[in-house]
């Protein structure tokens, strides 16, 4: 294989890498089970703001 080669291929790989990288932050980040944590994280700003 020439580097030509190669470097398309390992494009192509980093694509795939990313892309699955995104979707797994995004289900991570959507899961039910951390709802409860992040609005309690978006609540906390306020209530420190109020003190």
């Amino acid at each position: 294989m020439s580097f030509d080669e190669w470097y398309s291929l390992g494009k192509q790989f980093a694509l795939v890498l990313f892309f699955l990288l995104f979707v797994g932050i995004l289900f991570w980040a959507y899961r039910p089970k951390n709802k409860a944590r992040f609005e309690q994280e978006a609540r906390a700003i306020l209530d420190d703001h109020d003190k």
